[in-house]
């Protein structure tokens, strides 16, 4: 068959295409056709070089298949949504719950499961059935902190090991700044690694049930020589989402968004987040082969705000103290009406009799509309 006689034939199978029903499918459903279609032709035995997406031959059938988009969308068909990112109270949830804890296997594979795809930004079951426990190795930077990784650059959606624009910058997820904190990714995954059956490769295994006469404590072994399924783990969001009694069913690719969106709102740039840090050079292809990745601060600042994201005790500003680091006063913000936060450190008191001259006349003829704060040194 011909592109020619190719693009009539799609033409009228996209304005007459019906479910059993007779109904028009939904719009995920109907874009997925046409997808499967390219996939057919493309794939082996077939081998098409042509390409209905895309190729002038297909424009007319494509024009009919956008307006079969609209019309669905005309009659309430288009359900499709952006996935949803776990929100601040469900994530509380997760640790007030105790679905995440270290005394049992379950809730400690569960634990481990979310942090690796919460800081690796995994794509929601892809590759999970094949990590096995070789795979994450235990190193420490050029400040002596402790992170885990992968060993090898892992093949995804994004990064197939095509040669073209395939670099793939190493993530990282590093140990808590608190040594003593029971929650720390690194030392779960360590816990987690120990308590592995040895007969068994595979990095999720079957939690075991405990024992009769002996509590998880005193067994070496927290997990059967039988590693978990594809469907169990494709649902292991909605199983911890259940148990936790979260606001919603969450999808394992719901971690993914809210690792994005938390590094979004921590102020990272989508160059970073994707871990692509090119440097001020105009043309960025001749810097490309030497200054492709994050850089280790980058690494630590983006790991520790993914920590933070999941902190369920944190300080308030009043706790924590002036800020380590200085922001200069812009007295033109102040002097336009704009508003502002200043923070002022005071080196002195002056006593009630002292002389107005005494007192900084930075001040004066301004009008305040923001939080000023004053810190008195010790």
């Amino acid at each position: 068959m011909t592109p020619t006689d190719l693009n009539k034939l799609l033409r009228q199978f996209y304005a007459e295409v019906r479910g059993e029903d007779g109904r028009m499918y939904v719009k995920s459903t109907f874009v997925g056709l046409r997808s499967s279609i390219h996939r057919f032709l493309t794939s082996e035995p077939h081998c098409k070089t042509f390409n209905i997406l895309n190729d002038k031959e297909f424009q007319p059938a494509n024009q009919v298949f956008l307006g079969v988009l609209k019309r669905i969308k005309r009659k309430g068909k288009d359900q499709s949504k952006p996935t949803p990112c776990i929100s601040e109270g469900d994530l509380k949830k997760l640790y007030d719950s105790k679905v995440f804890e270290e005394s049992n296997p379950l809730s400690l594979q569960r634990m481990v499961w979310f942090n690796t795809e919460f800081y690796f930004c995994r794509r929601g079951r892809e590759g999970l059935q094949k990590l096995t426990k070789s795979f994450f190795v235990f190193l420490h930077d050029d400040l002596g902190r402790e992170y885990c990784t992968l060993d090898f650059n892992e093949s995804t959606k994004n990064h197939p090991g095509d040669l073209s624009g395939d670099f793939q910058g190493e993530n990282r997820m590093y140990a808590d700044l608190d040594a003593r904190n029971a929650l720390c990714p690194v030392k779960c995954m360590k816990l987690l690694l120990s308590k592995l059956n040895p007969k068994c490769d595979s990095l999720w295994q079957r939690p075991l049930t405990q024992g009769k006469n002996c509590g998880f404590d005193d067994m070496p072994v927290w997990y059967a020589n039988v590693p978990l399924g594809k469907n169990k783990l494709g649902s292991m969001m909605k199983e911890i989402s259940i148990a936790a009694k979260l606001s919603r069913v969450y999808k394992n690719h719901s971690i993914r968004a809210t690792t994005i969106t938390a590094l979004n709102e921590g102020g990272f740039e989508s160059r970073t987040i994707s871990l692509f840090s090119l440097s001020g050079h105009r043309c960025e292809a001749s810097i490309r082969s030497y200054c492709r990745d994050s850089s280790l601060s980058q690494k630590r600042a983006m790991s520790d705000h993914l920590r933070r994201a999941l902190d369920q005790n944190p300080r308030n500003e009043s706790e924590m103290g002036p800020s380590t680091s200085s922001t200069p006063y812009n007295s033109s913000s102040v002097r336009n009406g704009g508003t502002s936060s200043l923070s002022v450190k005071v080196n002195s008191i002056h006593d009630r009799n002292s002389s107005k001259n005494d007192m900084p006349t930075i001040f004066q003829k301004c009008n305040f509309n923001g939080q000023v704060n004053l810190y008195f040194p010790k």
